[in-house]
């Protein structure tokens, strides 16, 4: 169940219901920040219910400039080459340029987990948010001919987002990811031990992937 649950968070990590435009403030250490090391931090959200609850923040620096962080980040299709666990992500239908329903699988040993995103793209911001496809909600899409299937495994909700902005001189990038998951049968604990792992995972990833390394 932990391996299970800390790969989905890895690869789902989405945060609560902030706006996407909020900007998130932390005590970032800056010695470690000009190092390119991950900072975490786990901080008060609601959920979609209207719950508080306890989540976790990361904020790296890419060295490289957002424009081209941004190509990284905006591209979910090619996420499965560098995010582990992450099998594919596929565009079911784009909305408009700035929004794209995407139906993603991640495998776990001998397990695969189905989910369905709503994602919004903000270039001028350089922001992206997202929420979940609920099981209730399947039959209301397929009924406007996009093909979305019911969530595998018992996830309650996800939704979140992340934004970019220019450090220093602009050369370089600092990126701050927020994940949350609502699961059923998973301590709150237990979720924000495997969020801060997860995060690891799939921020370092994408730095790697943007770095050339």
């Amino acid at each position: 169940m932990t391996r299970f649950v800390c790969t989905i968070v890895l690869c789902l990590g989405m945060c609560a219901a902030l706006a996407a435009a909020e900007k998130i403030t932390v005590p970032l250490d800056k010695a470690k920040l000009d190092k390119g090391e991950l900072q975490t931090f786990v901080i008060p959200l609601k959920t979609s219910a209207g719950q508080a609850k306890r989540r976790v923040i990361g904020v790296v620096i890419i060295d490289a400039p957002p424009a081209k962080v941004w190509t990284v980040l905006e591209n979910w299709e090619a996420m499965p080459a560098f995010v582990p666990g992450l099998e594919y992500y596929k565009i079911l239908k784009r909305n408009s340029p700035s929004e794209s329903i995407i139906e993603g699988t991640v495998k776990t040993g001998l397990i695969k987990i189905l989910y369905t995103l709503v994602v919004r793209f903000d270039s001028v911001k350089l922001t992206q948010d997202w929420f979940f496809i609920k099981p209730e909600e399947v039959k209301a899409y397929n009924d406007k001919g996009i093909p979305v299937k019911k969530p595998t495994w018992n996830i309650n909700n996800v939704e979140g987002f992340e934004y970019i902005e220019p450090y220093g001189d602009g050369s370089k990038t600092i990126y701050y990811y927020a994940p949350v998951i609502e699961a059923k049968a998973v301590p709150e604990w237990i979720e924000r031990l495997l969020a801060k792992r997860g995060l690891d995972g799939y921020m370092l990833g994408v730095k790697k992937k943007v770095e050339g390394k």
